[in-house]
């Protein structure tokens, strides 16, 4: 198998890594799904969180909804008004959590990476991509073997 093709494989795993996550972040548990064929799309109302890796891959992206982001917010820090910053805050923190776990899922398929800070960026690079489907919208996942996403 190519190293594309173990990517996208381990895309898909790290989404399913992702969807038992969800239960317990957000109160809505998801299930892995494929990606559409073709470049990722960023809607309207959606974040875009970029992991920063070393090792075997340059990075993870996340695109989350950002009913997804309010709802981890407001688990966060209840009683606080969920404002952008809190909401901002609150998809880089998933992004942390959701790839930190991965790391173990990723690591089966050959790939070690270790984590920087995640920022928010508004588009995604090219690279092998899963969905996590769950009651508050569709997460996606993709894996970045070059740099990308330097914005």
């Amino acid at each position: 198998m190519s190293r594309g093709a173990d990517l996208a494989l381990a895309a898909r795993e790290v989404a399913t890594t992702a969807a038992s996550t969800l239960g317990c972040a957000i109160g809505a548990p998801g299930q892995a799904a494929e990606a559409p064929a073709g470049p990722v799309r960023v809607r309207a109302a959606h974040l875009v969180v970029f992991v920063p890796t070393t090792g075997d891959l340059a990075g993870v992206t996340w695109v989350l909804p950002l009913a997804v982001a309010t709802a981890l917010a407001r688990r966060m820090a209840p009683g606080f008004p969920a404002d952008g910053a809190l909401i901002a805050a609150s998809a880089c923190e998933l992004a942390n959590i959701l790839t930190g776990r991965a790391s173990a899922t990723l690591e089966l398929y050959g790939v070690c990476v270790e984590l920087s800070a995640p920022r928010l960026v508004t588009a995604v690079a090219a690279g092998p991509a899963a969905c996590v489907a769950c009651a508050l919208g569709t997460l996606t996942v993709a894996l970045h073997a070059e740099a990308a996403n330097d914005e």
